[in-house]
């Protein structure tokens, strides 16, 4: 009769995705049945597929089975935050609305943002008649009137 090994070993694996991942940054080891990713080591997009094989090895030949998953990592979304917040301004006294502090979160930058902006009547959301703004910088507005 043949005796069966107590423990299983396991070895983990990305075996595809949009960015290659070392072995030895799954956090990961053989004797596991749990993969932990460390944060902001997947690359947004995907799929990444990870497999896990189990080995079990017994008196005669190991015994093998394998599972995959595939799992895609969302895009956050953009962090927008202005320095001029709602309130009252006089109309006869320029102001800057400046958005500079806003960032992508899944790469803590604002490099690659793009920027428009438009006013709007809040009481009925018609457009503003008399707005003019003019470009400070690709992240700023001043209203001119």
């Amino acid at each position: 009769m043949e005796t069966l090994a107590t423990s299983i070993s396991w070895q983990w694996a990305c075996t595809s995705g949009p960015s290659s991942i070392a072995a030895t940054n799954l956090a990961s080891s053989t004797t596991t049945q749990k993969l932990s990713i460390s944060s902001n080591l997947l690359a947004s997009g995907g799929p990444y597929v990870f497999t896990a094989t189990a080995t079990q090895n017994t008196n005669s030949s190991p015994i093998t089975g394998s599972a995959s998953v595939s799992i895609t990592v969302a895009l956050s979304p953009l962090v927008i935050q202005l320095s001029k917040g709602s309130g009252d301004v006089n109309k006869n006294i320029d102001f800057t609305i400046d958005a500079s502090n806003s960032k992508d979160p899944d790469t803590n930058s604002a490099d690659g943002l793009a920027y428009a902006w438009t006013c709007s009547n809040h009481l009925d959301g018609t457009a503003c008649s008399t707005f003019q703004a003019k470009a400070v910088a690709p992240r700023q507005f001043l209203k001119q009137v």
